[in-house]
């Protein structure tokens, strides 16, 4: 081969083209290439004539016509013809196929080029293509283009071409490949191509025509070189049973996920009793190995017959691969479309602003496809029952209590999050059981789907779960509220503060996989939960807590029996008639989706407002994304007549409630409370410094607090034991101390060195100014803890014998 690259050597003297968006040029004069749309594809067929280079749409050469138009073009007038196949391996197998059988069966003088240089012989320019396997399915690939090349134009000295092919592979340090075995695969190639040839003027022999009630399209065809029958599968003129398939196998879908670009197929097959259907990553079955997985299933594949059964399904796809249907599939629900989202994907339904879709083929349709049958449990909730009046009418009268209303706001507040650019927040409901906290998340859930947290497929769940679980789901259910009941389900109190954090936060745990990193999970959510204890006990994290907005007590007011009436026929009525309220209100937004910058104009004045309300309240000021959403939800889903109660400003109504406790999220101040409350009520344990020869307690001194001094100082251990005993962050907290300047210390050091009797050894505290303790506990600051009634206490250590 020469040393020629064809791109440093030929001038490009006329217009870069493309067959149009059906792969099929349309009939051209002589002197022109046949294109339709001047684009310029990916992985072009270059072709170089008379120095003009021509960059063509390889897929042109599947078409009878198509390939016609081109021999016609090429062989116009006396002709210099290049043809740069650096991107063969790139290209599907059937256009592989394809371009090198239509360049073997060119009857006019031609050149090819690789990346390296240009020769005459197709092969072993083909086989120059087989470069290190840094990209291990484009090795793959190349090997097959030579195999393929070999049997196209050394069918009578098979050998030598596998040995040229061997040679090559050594060559790049490419092991696993023998002599043996690629004679016989070029062997199988030479086989299918006699057989094409005899067969080339019969029609395509369709499956339909053999298996009528096979789940394919009208256009699907039976391989060349194979035999479908209802009792399974051969190859041609092959009669070793062990070899065969006992079953009639097709592929009846491509998928392609719109987020990860991954491919699948769904593979059918039959066995007497219907037709079973498995969708699986082409992976899958691209290898004997992994095939065998189907067996599992029913499919009768065996190590014997995989590798019959991994050829076929290569065939089948490749001779099909135009017609087979293509669906759009997902991983995750909500919205899609990138920056500007135009669809919404729910259980099975694809809301697009004309009408909810679950056809195929619309372009606009999408499928839900989990990783495993529990991401497809997950969605199986979000559909929907009865009527959307009967469930108006059920809610209705909910609607007249602000914290209902408030929730159903709340709930539908989700889908606004990412089209307003607001952050993800956690709604509370916490009290006493058996005040209707249960009842009023079921009307959120029921907004959605089934609202039964005890069914295995529905809206809403108990915190009964572990972290990855709740990670994974609200990855699963993004854009759709995250319903969890009862956090006394939950089996470690930090399940809950890690939940409330990621729901928060929007985003998973980073983790690693055998090369790398796996990807991130992402979400927008509002978790919504219940309990007895209030939500911001269990996390430590201020930051989390501006966004927990939570409500204390009862949704409905007094229980009695009248109330007990109304919880009733509200949960008999949603039980009946759900999930038709969210899909109408996403609707809605869709259809109008030309006013969504004004939508987030009218966002940015409204949370203006709240936090000029907030005044100095820092965490009601952060607040402030989460009220002007569900705020400005609340005049939408009246516009749209979601909610069947007039409109009503539930979160101007529940004002005080929901920052009442606002303050709680100084993590600091509520450390410092927790511990002076022990100390009040523990004074016994603490040194007075005045005692001459004090007595410790049996667990040693808790601290030092004399009368003459200013601070009350803690011993650290004990300090250490009781904040963990609060669930605070030992380490954390003495840091924020130190940095409010709470804490007096010696100089240079984290602690103060004192001697806690006159005559005693000097020792570490932590020693708590009595000026910090006054500022965040008041003036009467004893008076102060023996109103708030915390009275933590610690375990105490048995004596030293």
């Amino acid at each position: 081969m020469s040393n020629n690259p064809i791109y440093a050597t030929v001038q490009n003297n006329g217009d870069a083209r493309a067959t149009g968006a059906n792969g099929v040029g349309a009939a051209t004069h002589g002197s022109t290439p046949p294109s339709g749309e001047l684009v310029r594809p990916n992985h072009p067929l270059v072709v170089v004539r008379n120095g003009q280079r021509d960059e063509l749409a390889p897929g042109i050469l599947l078409d009878e016509q198509g390939t016609l138009e081109l021999q016609a073009y090429l062989q116009s007038r006396s002709a210099t013809l290049m043809f740069d196949l650096r991107h063969l391996p790139d290209w599907q197998p059937n256009i592989c196929l394809a371009v090198l059988t239509f360049i073997a069966r060119l009857t006019i003088p031609y050149t090819v080029c690789s990346a390296d240089g240009t020769g005459i012989d197709l092969f072993s320019v083909v086989v120059e293509l087989i470069l290190a396997p840094e990209n291990i399915e484009r090795c793959k690939a190349a090997i097959n283009s030579a195999t393929y090349a070999a049997a196209l134009l050394h069918a009578d000295a098979v050998p030598l071409a596998a040995e040229r092919i061997a040679a090559r592979l050594h060559e790049i340090g490419i092991r696993g490949y023998t002599v043996a075995a690629l004679a016989k695969s070029i062997n199988q190639s030479v086989a299918s191509l006699r057989h094409a040839q005899v067969a080339s003027d019969e029609p395509p022999l369709l499956v339909i025509n053999i298996l009528p009630d096979a789940p394919v399209g009208d256009g699907i065809v039976v391989p060349d070189g194979w035999e479908l029958s209802p009792a399974g599968i051969r190859q041609a003129g092959t009669d070793a049973a062990e070899r065969s398939i006992p079953a009639a196998v097709v592929i009846s879908e491509r998928l392609h996920n719109v987020r990860t670009g991954a491919e699948h197929l769904r593979i059918a097959w039959s066995r007497g009793q219907g037709w079973r259907s498995r969708v699986v990553p082409r992976a899958t079955i691209a290898t004997s190995r992994t095939i065998t997985a189907f067996a599992e299933f029913g499919l009768p594949i065996t190590s014997n017959n995989a590798p019959t059964a991994v050829q076929f399904l290569a065939d089948f796809e490749t001779y099909n691969f135009d017609e087979l249907r293509l669906t759009e599939v997902t991983e995750q629900l909500g919205w899609h479309g990138g920056n500007t989202p135009d669809r919404f994907l729910l259980g099975n339904q694809t809301l697009c602003g004309r009408e909810a879709s679950t056809g195929h083929g619309d372009g606009q349709s999408l499928q839900f496809l989990g990783a495993d049958e529990g991401d497809d449990q997950l969605v199986e909730g979000y559909h929907c029952a009865g009527s959307f009046a009967d469930w108006r009418e059920a809610v209705a009268q909910a609607g007249t209590l602000p914290a209902v209303a408030l929730i159903c706001y709340v709930s539908l507040t989700v889908p606004m999050l990412r089209l307003l650019e607001s952050p993800n927040f956690v709604f509370s409901l916490a009290g006493a059981t058996s005040r209707g906290k249960t009842s009023t998340l079921r009307v959120a859930a029921s907004i959605w789907g089934r609202p039964d947290e005890k069914s295995p497929a529905a809206a809403i769940a108990t915190w009964d779960s572990t972290r990855v679980y709740i990670e994974r789901a609200m990855a699963v259910r993004c854009d759709t509220p995250f319903i969890l009941d009862d956090t006394k389900l939950a089996k470690h109190p930090q399940d809950v503060t890690q939940a409330i954090y990621d729901a928060a936060a929007g985003r998973g745990k980073g983790r690693g996989s055998l090369t790398g990193t796996r990807k991130t999970l992402t979400w927008h959510t509002v978790l919504m939960m219940s309990g007895e204890t209030p939500a911001t006990a269990f996390t430590e994290a201020g930051g989390t807590r501006s966004r927990v907005l939570e409500l204390w007590g009862s949704p409905f007011g007094n229980i009695n029996v009248e109330t007990a009436r109304l919880i009733n026929t509200i949960n008999a009525g949603i039980l009946r008639n759900f999930g038709h309220a969210g899909p109408a209100f996403i609707q809605f937004l869709l259809t109008n989706r030309d006013q969504w910058a004004e939508l987030r104009q009218q966002y940015a004045m409204l949370r203006d407002g709240y936090q000029a309300r907030a005044g100095d309240n820092s965490v009601a000021l952060r607040m402030a994304d989460h009220f002007a959403a569900i705020h400005l939800t609340a005049i939408l889903a009246h516009q749209a007549s979601i909610v069947p109660w007039p409109y009503r400003d539930a979160v101007a109504e529940l004002w005080t409630v929901l920052t009442a406790d606002s303050h709680e999220a100084d993590r600091a101040a509520v450390a410092l409370r927790y511990v002076m409350s022990w100390a009040f009520s523990h004074r016994e344990e603490f040194s007075k410094h005045l005692h001459t020869n004090g007595t410790p307690p049996h667990a040693g001194w808790a601290g030092r607090w004399g009368s003459l001094d200013d601070f009350v100082g803690f011993m650290p251990h004990k300090l250490d034991e009781l904040l963990r005993q609060g669930n605070f962050d030992a380490e954390a907290t003495r840091r924020m101390w130190r940095d409010r300047e709470w804490l007096r210390l010696t100089e240079g050091k984290n602690f103060y060195r004192a001697r806690m009797l006159p005559r005693g050894d000097v020792v570490s505290l932590v020693a708590i100014k009595q000026a910090a303790i006054t500022e965040v506990m008041g003036g009467d600051a004893e008076a102060d803890v023996e109103d708030c009634g915390i009275t933590p206490s610690l375990p105490t250590r048995p004596a030293r014998g």
